[in-house]
């Protein structure tokens, strides 16, 4: 079975030209094989000026990145490899969950045994998840990994800036024919990257992305896990707000006043549909 993800085009890139926002936010995936081409250090610094763009609350932009490629990467690793197999994690911000709420298990169940059953692991294989979750301290064979802080003074809500200038990053990276996967597996030893950065005091280590080019041939990347459906994540209205809200539509049909100068609801329809073919507005 091959991936869908990209290969790589005629500049060695893998960008797609045909690209669009729609497109990149359909088609971006978690990926967990890499191919062993580097990432060229212009295309990097072009990816993290875009993601600069990124929302953020009173524009406080409160995290820092830390960028580790090349030999600095493998040395990084090799020591997030070396603790993984003797201690317990050490986030900067403790995992205080033993496990997930019973109304998020079935996604966790689903999406972990369908990840599993792709590679062919079985459910009683322990050696062969161990092997698999062993990975993660690799980044999957990914090139480079981009880390991120999150300033502690600012509070929990420094966190949110944080995801949207993620989600932002990976949005342009694939965009630029680069994968991604966001681990929080390679936070677990923030000690680590202390050692290879100056990181401020107030900075804590909150998530990481891998990212380079995906291997089209790995099953591993052919894995999508199904997302819940909208209706499932709409917050409904209350009974009371569902009456009162009929009650307004049903006033509102009593004294509708028209916008346009065609006089009417059906005017107004018409020129929603039309604007070309119908007078202008009415101008007060």
């Amino acid at each position: 079975m091959r991936s869908t993800t990209c290969r790589l085009d005629e500049t060695g890139t893998g960008k797609d030209k045909e690209m669009n926002t729609e497109k990149a936010i359909r088609t971006r995936n978690s990926v967990r094989a890499f191919l062993p081409k580097q990432v060229d250090p212009e295309l990097i610094q072009e990816v993290l000026e875009l993601s600069m763009m990124a929302p953020s609350a009173c524009n406080l932009q409160p995290f820092r990145i830390a960028v580790a490629s090349g030999g600095m990467w493998r040395m990084i690793s090799s020591e997030l490899c070396e603790l993984a197999r003797k201690l317990p994690n050490q986030h900067d911000i403790p995992w205080e969950l033993s496990e997930y709420p019973e109304r998020y298990k079935n996604r966790q169940r689903k999406t972990g045994f369908g990840l599993y059953k792709t590679l062919g692991i079985e459910r009683g294989d322990k050696e062969g998840r161990k092997r698999q979750y062993s990975q993660n301290f690799k980044a999957f064979g990914a090139p480079a990994v981009v880390f991120v802080f999150t300033d502690k003074e600012v509070g929990e809500y420094a966190t949110l800036d944080v995801g949207a200038w993620m989600q932002t990053f990976m949005l342009a990276a694939h965009e630029k024919g680069l994968a991604t996967v966001a681990q929080t597996s390679l936070v677990a030893y923030p000690q680590v990257l202390r050692k290879f950065f100056d990181v401020p005091e107030h900075m804590s280590l909150v998530c990481a992305i891998s990212f380079g080019y995906a291997d089209p041939d790995a099953v591993v990347n052919t894995y999508r896990p199904q997302r819940a459906p909208l209706q499932e994540m709409l917050v409904p209205l209350q009974d009371h707000m569902l009456m009162q809200d009929d009650e307004e539509e049903e006033d509102l049909d009593e004294v509708y006043v028209p916008v346009y100068s065609g006089g009417s609801r059906e005017a107004d329809q018409a020129y929603a549909a039309s604007p070309e073919l119908v007078p202008s507005p009415v101008k007060k």
